[in-house]
């Protein structure tokens, strides 16, 4: 009897201690945002200077941590890359940090498409380039937010009204958030700087929080 009397406590003891372990990783869990942020310079968080500063991605860590969240973020950008690049590292994927964001992220932050705005690619090929890299996101993750283009000035005008427009439908058509940035424009230096001053990246982050909170209604 004294045995049996033993084992039920012991037995109590493994429930009670594996119930409040479960307990504080799901707090931990639900307690904790992920983000990945991908793409060209204005993901990397360039300055009108072309010097990495307080950008999106940082004010966006703000307003999380407001809320009382434990924030896990990644940055994955360049410079300058090219949408089918970013695509070729996603479909050859080397590094392990990058797969486990893409997996884990409650949201993909994705801007690119610099380097098309001032080359001689059709808008079609923009397009098809597009579509493969927001595929090559989905094996890994369907939260993604994609920023659109703001003007620089009036000689690519017309090619980044029309990169919005290919932007807006394949965001529809792949069911992803689209975040119109156009009116960024205002935050720009001078005509010659291509990034945004950091109350240009502070309104491109309330942009993203309204899509993380629309999210999480």
């Amino acid at each position: 009897m004294r045995r049996l009397y033993k084992i039920l406590i012991l037995l109590l003891i493994i429930v009670v201690t594996s119930l409040s372990i479960f307990i504080i990783y799901e707090k931990n869990m639900t307690n904790t945002y992920r983000f990945l942020s991908i793409g060209d310079g204005l993901a990397k968080g360039l300055n009108p200077d072309g010097i990495k500063s307080y950008n999106y991605n940082n004010f966006v860590e703000d307003y999380l941590l407001s809320k009382q969240k434990k924030v896990l973020y990644y940055n994955y950008s360049d410079r300058d890359i090219s949408i089918s690049e970013l695509n070729n590292d996603l479909i050859y994927l080397k590094d392990d940090i990058l797969k486990e964001y893409l997996q884990l992220s409650d949201m993909v932050i994705l801007s690119i498409g610099e380097r098309e705005i001032k080359s001689d690619i059709s808008l079609k090929e923009i397009e098809n380039d597009l579509n493969d890299l927001i595929r090559a996101i989905k094996r890994y993750n369907f939260n993604i937010c994609l920023l659109g283009h703001y003007h620089l000035n009036s000689e690519y005008d017309e090619k980044i009204s029309a990169m919005n427009d290919i932007y807006r439908r394949v965001a529809k058509e792949n069911d992803i958030i689209y975040i119109n940035t156009e009116n960024i424009t205002y935050y720009l230096n001078n005509d010659n700087n291509i990034y945004p001053t950091i109350t240009g990246y502070r309104e491109i982050s309330k942009l993203i929080i309204q899509a993380i909170e629309l999210k999480n209604k």
